[in-house]
């Protein structure tokens, strides 16, 4: 026979009363929290479709007005209309969800504009920022909460301006090792080289020694970092002066899926004579003494590798046709195995113009004479004389380029190219003259990214 005590009777309502409360907390929690969490999901896409429709505006302005990565300053006029275009199309994607957004943060609701200027960096940009608070109307979470329910989210949309690649650096040292044919730009030999039209940058060292001269016109040398060999004193043919920059320069990635893997790639043609040969799959190159050989516009892929040695080498022309040769691989073992050796007599070789539809069409990359594989360490070596002409990018981010000058009827070598690698050495027994070739840009389009 059970029996009670009168101090536990009604122990069951107060047991009752506690688990009606966690009930009610916890029903709050997954009701409320999910339209919590909901709300928070909504107002961050919208936040994201602000800040990416402000960078869109901007960037259009930006092509607009012509500004590039080299005229890009915070109070250039066209960077100020871009913010401006960039406010407003913010503002108004975002107002169409969330009301009251304007250029006020302090009530964390509304969109800010920030410029960069910082070349020393590398860093320019248009900063779209975006920040939302939402409020959610909740069923239970005021019963225990008085206080309203907000979710502040932001979003931040980063614009690039357009820039050359290389930053429009007549010459480009990418590689971070301060060793021959590892990082660094060498000048050696008894040359008188001139670059005009761009500067000269490393990401390691600069050495600059021979009996020649270096003079850039419209760029300075600077270098990131590694011990330097250079002597800037009275009566020393440097001009000008190189300096220390802060930051190496940022690899910028070209597309290079332009040929197949090797495995892939089936039977390859061979040319070892002149005559004329047409675009397409090459395990070799090679041109002897006497001979002619003629490239018809468009994409050549080598898996083998390209010796001119002596003899004509007509590709392309000044007029706007021209060839991309790309190097997929090179035949042989060994550090540094030679891609490409040019040597001897005339060679007119071009990429193409960016409206030479022809060229384009059979595979050319506008602007892009040399491109080797990104992780291909080899070299491309050029040394022609004064009745020679390369003209477009040379491109080799893992490999070496050396642009070599010797006598010939025209007293030296005139390179019009941009020339961008891990190692670069500029030197010979003649005057050199590079000239960064504005009529073959390789530019790298404007474009933007998420911050948060």
């Amino acid at each position: 026979m059970n029996t009670y005590r009168k101090s536990e009777r009604g122990q069951i309502v107060v047991i009752f009363v506690v688990a009606l409360v966690a009930l009610l907390a916890l029903t709050a929690l997954a009701i409320d929290g999910g339209m919590l969490l909901s709300e928070r999901r909504i107002a961050q896409g919208a936040a994201d479709a602000a800040s990416l429709a402000g960078t869109g505006a901007a960037s259009r302005e930006l092509q607009s007005g012509g500004v590039i990565y080299s005229n890009f300053t915070c109070t250039n006029g066209a960077v100020q209309d871009a913010m401006d275009a960039a406010e407003n199309a913010a503002i108004a994607l975002g107002a169409n969800n969330y009301a009251g957004l304007d250029l006020d943060l302090s009530d964390f609701h509304g969109v800010e504009v920030t410029c960069a200027n910082d070349p020393a960096h590398f860093q320019k940009y248009i900063d779209v920022k975006t920040v939302i608070t939402a409020q959610t109307a909740t069923s239970f979470a005021h019963l225990f909460n008085n206080g309203p329910m907000k979710n502040t989210v932001t979003a931040v949309a980063r614009l690039y301006p357009q820039t050359n690649v290389a930053y429009g650096f007549a010459i480009a040292s990418l590689g971070s090792s301060c060793a021959n044919n590892e990082g660094g730009v060498d000048f050696v030999g008894g040359a008188d080289m001139v670059v005009i039209g761009g500067g000269i940058f490393s990401n390691s060292c600069f050495t600059f020694g021979g009996s020649g001269s270096v003079a850039v016109d419209g760029g300075g040398i600077a270098y990131a970092g590694g011990e330097q060999t250079y002597d800037c004193g009275p009566g020393t043919d440097l001009n000008p002066c190189p300096v220390q920059n802060p930051a190496p320069m940022p690899v910028q990635t070209l597309d290079e899926n332009f040929c197949p893997d090797p495995a892939d790639v089936g039977s390859l043609m061979s040319r070892t004579n002149g005559g004329t040969i047409n675009p397409g799959n090459y395990d070799e190159i090679r041109l002897g003494n006497n001979e002619t050989l003629t490239m018809n516009p468009g994409l050549y892929c080598i898996y083998g590798g390209i010796t001119i040695n002596g003899g004509t080498w007509y590709a392309g022309s000044e007029a706007g046709d021209g060839v991309t040769i790309f190097i997929r691989d090179v035949d042989g073992g060994g550090n540094n195995p030679v891609a490409v050796s040019v040597t001897g007599s005339v060679n007119h070789v071009y990429a193409a113009k960016a409206n030479h539809a022809a060229s384009i069409a059979a595979g050319a990359i506008p602007g892009v004479l040399f491109q080797m594989q990104s992780d291909l360490d080899a070299t491309i070596s050029l040394s022609g004389n004064g009745e020679s002409n390369f003209a477009g990018l040379i491109y080799a981010p893992s490999g070496n380029v050396e642009l070599l000058g010797t006598s010939g009827h025209g007293g030296g070598q005139e390179y019009n190219t941009q020339v961008i690698a891990g190692y670069v050495n500029v030197g010979g027994t003649a005057s050199v003259q590079i000239n960064f070739d504005n009529e073959r840009p390789v530019d790298i389009p404007s474009y933007l990214n998420m911050q948060r």
